[in-house]
């Protein structure tokens, strides 16, 4: 598909579906990151997209969650907390918030083109290898 009379906008929603399309797939044998409940999933951001847009593509920061907690439950950090430090380690939870940490400093962060057209063909791509 050509993405190049794209817009930045357009493309980020693109590259939004074909991600928590595989983060959906790669996670749907799991339970809910945060409250540990078996349910049908949708791409929940430890970090959120605002304030942290560029961990909106990572996929250690984003994880399985059910619709409550992504949506509703305002406490539900604590529990996906705990459970991401579970899945990753501790080493690997510290390097997230140091790329949470990088970001927000960097206040002038945004998404290119490129960017988002590479986005967007590694996880159809990727989508694949979990269907």
């Amino acid at each position: 598909m050509n993405y190049k009379n794209k817009s930045t906008s357009q493309l980020k929603t693109i590259a939004d579906k074909h991600f928590n399309e595989f983060i959906r797939n790669r996670d749907r044998d799991k339970s809910c990151i945060s409250c540990n409940k078996p349910s049908t999933l949708e791409a929940g951001h430890y970090y959120p997209k605002k304030g942290y847009d560029g961990l909106r593509y990572d996929e250690i920061n984003v994880n399985g969650e059910c619709p409550i907690c992504n949506r509703c439950d305002e406490n539900h950090l604590v529990g996906y907390q705990e459970n991401l430090i579970l899945r990753i380690g501790q080493n690997e939870y510290k390097k997230l918030e140091q790329r949470a940490a990088n970001y927000k400093k960097n206040h002038l962060f945004k998404w290119s083109k490129s960017d988002l057209i590479d986005i967007i063909s590694t996880y159809i791509k990727k989508k694949k290898e979990y269907k």
